[in-house]
């Protein structure tokens, strides 16, 4: 834990958990145009921050305001020049990731053993886990996720990860029907990364101990948070939410709809996979395993709207309206 009174300290934060501290996210178009030795990031009020990727850079002009190259400084310099206020109010805001301390992370997930069967491939690439925070608040920027749904992803395994493609930074973790942890629905900052390590099996979410009557099947691990916060079921309603990573296997699949009902005692399986015609091919199989498996059954497609195929996706359009209208006002 950082000490509040060691003002250089906050000068060596990590990069990326800094960055979502300051609510500032990547701007892929300054990047494309301007390119060269800099990461151009937006604030919520619109300015360009351009951080110096050489490490050569001094740690007292880590960043400077893009066309007024005199406003610079580092990261304590950055959160007074955004938000304003005293050297101690920059120094709780990057202490202070959203309720959590800067270098604290939570339960860290085991790294799934080899087995036969995916030994030869998968799990030779795994990723490293570690306790690192940044993405979580990324995820909270560009996802339109509350904190405690966050919270509760970080309760249900979400954990930060290394080693596997450079934009890597936090991963799901899938568990059999009986507990076996088989592998990790691997995610980035980048939307377009998506891939797995392992075997999918289930991405378990329960914001509720007690044993559900419902349980919402959607394909990956955003939208089962993402559906989590829309229907409200942290805050009541006895049903769970688990992502099956995509298109699992048949017997994958009759293992984790079929199986996690037993194990759970969970009368209803309700497939709220995305509106697309691989969304609605998956919920058919779903409604096949759960007529074989004695299960009741119901379909629960994510939200319409422009641009809105999955869960995920309308948390993020309602983020988004939300920072419009403040941007209006």
């Amino acid at each position: 834990m950082i000490d509040f009174r060691d003002t250089r300290a906050f000068r060596y934060i990590n990069t990326e958990a800094a960055i979502a501290a300051l609510g500032l996210v990547d701007d892929p178009k300054a990047q494309r145009e301007k390119g060269g030795a800099y990461r151009y990031l937006r604030s919520a009020c619109g300015q360009l921050i351009c951080l110096p990727l050489s490490s050569k850079a001094v740690d007292y002009q880590m960043w400077f305001l893009h066309g007024h190259g005199e406003t610079r400084g580092d990261w304590l310099a950055l959160a007074q020049f955004l938000f304003g206020g005293s050297l101690g109010d920059a120094k709780r805001r990057l202490m202070r990731l959203e309720g959590s301390q800067i270098d604290s992370f939570g339960p860290v997930v085991p790294r799934p053993h080899p087995t036969q069967e995916t030994a030869a491939k998968s799990l030779r690439t795994l990723p490293q886990v570690l306790p690192e925070p940044g993405y979580v608040h990324r995820l909270l920027i560009e996802r339109g996720l509350r904190q405690s749904i966050i919270d509760l992803a970080r309760r249900s395994g979400m954990t930060g990860l290394k080693g596997f493609g450079s934009y890597l930074n936090f991963g799901f973790p899938h568990f059999s029907s009986d507990g076996e942890l088989t592998g990790y629905e691997l995610r980035s900052a980048d939307p377009d990364f998506k891939r797995f390590g392992g075997r999918k099996t289930m991405f378990l979410v329960r914001p509720r101990p007690e044993p559900p009557r419902a349980l919402y099947l959607v394909e990956a691990g955003i939208d089962a948070l993402a559906l989590v916060q829309l229907l409200g079921l942290d805050r009541g309603g006895a049903a769970w939410a688990g992502s099956l990573g995509g298109r699992p296997s048949e017997d994958a699949l009759f293992d984790a709809v079929v199986g996690t009902a037993r194990r759970f005692s969970i009368p209803r399986i309700c497939a709220a996979h995305d509106r697309d015609a691989a969304g609605e091919d998956m919920a058919s199989k779903i409604a096949r395993i759960c007529r074989d498996g004695g299960l009741e059954y119901i379909r629960v497609p994510p939200p319409s709207g422009p641009g809105i195929k999955d869960w995920a996706d309308k948390t993020k359009a309602i983020c988004n309206a939300s920072q419009t209208q403040l941007q209006a006002a």
